[in-house]
């Protein structure tokens, strides 16, 4: 089973047993949403094209008999990037966000050959923020197990790129200046308080909406 931020929308990959677990959250959310049966890859993609096009929030849960074979095939059109960020919390509660290409977001990157998931994760803050002293609290658990971090699909230079974003949850005692990184496009750093996490999340991405409340609780 797994969940795909693509643009606005959300896509779910499930076999029938898993989409059980979809409705019933999603009826509980009062969420709208359409529900496809795999036919084939084409198909798979067509529908993927069209979240991507849309302006209009959708949602839209695929099924298939097999979740394994429905995630190979979807999986296979894309080339799989790895990231790492992290959630992090200062001694008053306050929440690290970052303002980058008009929206607000966490501090995140993309693995460096060879580095590990934690590291990059711990190295990827300290070089966007200027924040050090980080501890790693836990990994920030989804509600689907099987799926440890967040996806979401974009186009670079013509390829199709799924980027696989693993969370931690961080505390700091750090209270040195916030130094963005100018290099990486990033205009603000700001430590957050819950009225303002409110306040930024109406302008950043579901993805990071759903790291935040679960990191927050």
């Amino acid at each position: 089973m797994r969940k795909i931020f693509v643009q606005n929308s959300t896509l779910y990959l499930a076999g029938k047993n898993g989409a059980k677990k979809i409705f019933e959250k999603l009826d509980a959310q009062n969420k709208k949403y359409s529900i496809h049966h795999y036919k084939n890859k084409t198909d798979l993609q067509q529908h993927v094209s069209r979240l991507s096009a849309a302006v209009k929030e959708d949602t839209v849960v695929f099924i298939h008999d097999s979740s394994i074979t429905l995630e190979k095939n979807f999986f296979a059109a894309y080339r799989l990037i790895h990231a790492a960020g992290g959630a992090v919390f200062n001694e008053e509660g306050r929440l690290l966000m970052i303002f980058r290409r008009g929206k607000w977001d966490l501090p995140k990157g993309k693995l460096d050959r060879g580095e590990t998931i934690k590291k990059a994760a711990v190295r990827e803050i300290e070089e966007e923020t200027g924040v050090s002293q980080l501890k790693i609290v836990a990994p920030v658990k989804f509600l689907f197990d099987s799926q440890p971090c967040t996806f979401h699909t974009y186009e670079l230079s013509g390829k199709k790129i799924l980027k696989a974003t693993h969370w931690f949850k961080m505390s700091t005692v750090d209270r040195h200046k916030l130094v963005p990184q100018a290099a990486e496009g990033i205009e603000k750093v700001e430590w957050c308080s819950k009225r303002k996490v409110q306040e930024y999340l109406k302008n950043s991405f579901h993805s990071i909406e759903e790291v935040v409340e679960i990191a927050m609780r």
